[in-house]
């Protein structure tokens, strides 16, 4: 979580021009992760799924032999900035190389996905 604080407040601050010095990192992080454990125990008594993303089910391992790639892309509706990332892991689990860039403009959510699948398909070619 704290990781994550750090990342989100740097992109904040350089994507957003947003210089929050006054909100601590840790602070931020006992927050969300706070509500993380809330919605879920709200989730779990309700018998229901409120969480169900394909972003948080678990990760496959590839078979053995075989390198998986993974990548996604954020896109910003108001100014069509996308940001990219991918990670290759063999079947233990071990990443062997991962990436992570900013693109100048995407027209939809859907084209920033299709260059997070085309930029990790070239590093996967050459991998």
């Amino acid at each position: 979580m704290m990781l994550w604080g750090l990342w989100t407040k740097r992109n904040k601050h350089f994507h957003d021009q947003i210089n929050d010095i006054y909100e601590r990192v840790e602070v931020v992080e006992k927050r969300v992760l706070s509500d993380f454990h809330n919605a879920n125990k709200r989730a779990d008594s309700q018998g229901v799924d409120a969480m169900h993303n394909t972003h948080m089910s678990p990760w496959l391992r590839p078979q053995v032999g075989y390198i998986k790639f993974n990548c996604d892309a954020a896109w910003k509706r108001e100014t069509g900035k996308v940001s990219l990332g991918f990670v290759a892991r063999n079947h233990n689990g071990d990443v062997l190389i991962s990436g992570a860039r900013s693109e100048c403009f995407a027209g939809s959510v859907l084209e920033a996905e299709a260059k997070a699948i085309y930029w990790a398909m070239t590093h996967a070619r050459r991998k």
